[in-house]
């Protein structure tokens, strides 16, 4: 299962309420690039949100300003375009999608020491974000898809996350504010850590998880744990923000690979993995055909009793 919300362009940035339509939403009248449900959502939201918040990047010419300005726009622009991408490898990566609660309550509060919360509820998500460091390309392109590649990636306790605020000297007032900045039950946290000591806070909502949990990616819960990080780099390399859509078929691919080899961590090329899916799938729809085609055979074959009226 791909992560998509009921519609995430109708989702509050803050309390993560989903909504049929834009009517019930009001974008930040600066940046354009959240929304809110309610004033009291808005509110709440700015003291994390100001950080950020400068005028709409799709407006910004990005040879406009100084560096850090220059560099602000850039990140902003960058994260439009992945956000849907990073939350799909969240929940990968947390292993929302195909573990069940009482394994996430285990796996999570005994590996970063965080209380253990009652077993019906996703309590223990608040304490813990899905780090990503990004670093500049080499070569820079204009793609912004393309303008960051993945340094680091990982799960981690919330705290890690202030002690690495607190290394790069960042306003108290902001990590205090962070560390009280707590969502519904359901909410994930995304932080993006990117060069000139930028950071960006997401959060979206998982109300949806006894769906997922319940959807076709159990299998496949393991082999994501090895692979995320790897294959996010890539994807990254590749600026392929669509990437998530294909996540699954490919670890399903990966699974029948390192079956083959009898190995339980292989390196692969994932161009080279989608030409074996195309031609996978290829094989299938013949297959598929081929039987149809059987079908129909035997349907009307020579053998079969047919009936003539009028002799």
């Amino acid at each position: 299962m791909v992560n998509d919300r009921v519609n995430a362009k109708y989702a509050c940035d803050y309390c993560n309420q989903e909504f049929p339509s834009p009517k019930n939403l009001q974008k930040c009248g600066r940046c354009q690039s959240v929304q809110y449900c309610s004033k009291q959502c808005q509110i709440a939201a700015w003291r994390i949100h100001k950080r950020g918040c400068n005028a709409n990047p799709r407006d910004i010419p990005e040879e406009k300003g100084g560096h850090e300005e220059k560099a602000d726009t850039t990140l902003s622009k960058w994260i439009d375009a992945w956000r849907p991408c990073l939350e799909a490898w969240a929940t990968w990566a947390m292993g929302v999608e195909g573990k069940p609660i009482n394994w996430l309550q285990k796996n999570w509060c005994a590996n970063i020491h965080i209380p253990i919360f009652a077993v019906s509820d996703l309590k223990f998500l608040i304490m813990i974000s899905l780090l990503i460091e990004l670093e500049d390309r080499p070569e820079p392109t204009s793609a912004i898809e393309q303008r960051f590649l993945l340094r680091a990636g990982a799960v981690v306790p919330r705290e890690k996350i202030v002690e690495y605020l607190e290394e790069q000297d960042t306003d108290p007032i902001f990590i205090q504010d962070f560390t009280n900045d707590t969502r519904e039950p359901f909410a994930i946290q995304i932080v993006v850590m990117a060069p000139c000591q930028l950071v960006r806070i997401l959060w979206f909502s998982v109300r949806d998880w006894e769906t997922r949990r319940a959807g076709d990616n159990e299998h496949l819960a393991d082999v994501i744990k090895r692979y995320w990080v790897s294959d996010l780099k890539d994807v990254m390399e590749e600026g392929d923000v669509v990437a998530s859509t294909k996540f699954p078929e490919r670890m399903s691919m990966r699974i029948a690979i390192e079956n083959f080899f009898k190995s339980r961590e292989i390196c692969t090329d994932l161009k080279e993995e989608d030409e074996w899916l195309k031609e996978s799938k290829g094989r299938q729809l013949a297959r598929r055909t081929e039987e149809r085609s059987k079908n129909v055979e035997e349907t009307i074959s020579p053998s079969s009793t047919i009936t003539l009226t009028g002799q």
